[in-house]
């Protein structure tokens, strides 16, 4: 006999609370919550556990780019609420309230999507904002073009 399937309880997980405040008008709860979002996040990124071997405290550049905060307040923006400014070190340098996000197009697999597209007679995505990168093979670092 299958069991029935029972939705997990995140509600004291960060990504609970967030899932539960990001519609919300009030800012401050949901900048808690982000906040909250943000730092499980970070804090996952650095553990020593981790299957990266990366030290990412030496090597910011290595950090992923929160595009995942960015979506949130993207969303919230599209239902015409307010962004909502976090406390975040991946985001330093980076433009805030965007529109939409940037599509990276790196010299690695965007050649392997072209030619995919074209063996198989389609069209290639193409994408407002784009932002060109070169990846080093050796050392694995992303550079702007």
């Amino acid at each position: 006999m299958r069991r029935p399937f029972v939705e997990p309880d995140f509600t004291d997980h960060p990504y609970g609370k967030m899932l539960q405040v990001w519609k919300s008008e009030n800012t401050d709860d949901v900048k808690d919550a982000l906040q909250a979002y943000s730092d499980f996040n970070t804090f996952e990124s650095l553990r020593q556990r981790n299957q990266i071997k990366h030290d990412f405290s030496l090597h910011k550049d290595l950090w992923l780019i929160p595009y995942d905060i960015a979506a949130i307040n993207m969303r919230r923006r599209a239902l015409g609420l307010d962004w909502v400014e976090i406390d975040d070190p991946r985001m330093d340098d980076l433009y805030t309230e965007w529109d939409e996000l940037p599509f990276v197009r790196d010299d690695v697999m965007w050649p392997i999507y072209l030619k995919t597209c074209a063996a198989m007679g389609f069209q290639p995505y193409k994408p407002r904002r784009v932002v060109d990168v070169k990846l080093d093979r050796m050392t694995n670092e992303i550079t702007p073009v």
